[in-house]
């Protein structure tokens, strides 16, 4: 026999439950369509964390066309059109890289990371490389590219004691899997308004879904 008490804990619990399977199945939802939309290599998330881009292995497939990475620091999204490019070389596959605050020993550790995490098939053919000379002096010191490894990655995060991040360094098991929850639950949101946009245009039949930026 029941009390009062009981069947309010029982109802308290069924709807904890409840509320758990729909975020559960949103969730799943909203990260198949945000993977969908990135494997059509026209969505590019975190328009303000363009660094996070390199722990998003859908955008870093082995196989297909042949990738021409533009990379460097913020001056290769401001100076170069992914689409003049597109538009070059057909036959390729172009890839805005480029991240802010970058400098060659971030481009150096980002093509290190793609090669050890998604597959040497997953480094580009073509390389196009914007210098500046603050990307060259190593400036600043704390770079967010080397945050975001350290705060997000799964894998690898930049040595500390390396000034300029040349090569990685594994990450214990147990802190790449906390970091990777730490980026499900922290850092998807503009990837699900992306593919959300993405799913709209491409349903109205329209360009809203085309060289996204999230």
């Amino acid at each position: 026999m029941f009390t009062p008490d009981s069947k309010r804990l029982r109802l308290s619990l069924a709807a904890i439950g409840a509320v758990g399977v729909v975020y559960f199945l949103e969730t799943v939802s909203l990260q198949a369509l945000a993977s969908a939309a990135e494997t059509t290599g026209q969505v590019y998330p975190y328009k303000e964390e363009d660094w996070l881009r390199y722990l998003l292995p859908t955008l870093w497939p082995e196989g297909g066309k042949p990738l021409i990475l533009l990379i460097g620091g913020s001056t290769t999204r401001e100076d170069i059109l992914v689409e003049d490019v597109a538009s070059a070389f057909p036959d390729y596959r172009v890839f805005q890289g480029g991240f802010g605050l970058g400098t060659l020993g971030d481009v150096l550790a980002a093509l290190e990371y793609v090669e050890r995490t998604y597959g040497p098939g997953a480094l580009p053919a073509i390389l196009v490389l914007a210098v500046s000379p603050r990307f060259l002096a190593e400036i600043p010191d704390e770079r967010p590219f080397a945050k975001s490894l350290a705060l997000y990655s799964a894998h690898y995060r930049m040595p500390a004691h390396t000034a300029t991040g040349f090569g990685l360094e594994p990450k214990p098991a147990l802190v790449g899997l906390f970091d990777h929850v730490r980026f499900l639950v922290q850092k998807q949101g503009p990837r699900y308004q992306a593919g959300a946009a993405w799913l709209v245009g491409t349903l109205a039949g329209s360009d809203l879904g085309t060289r996204l930026t999230g």
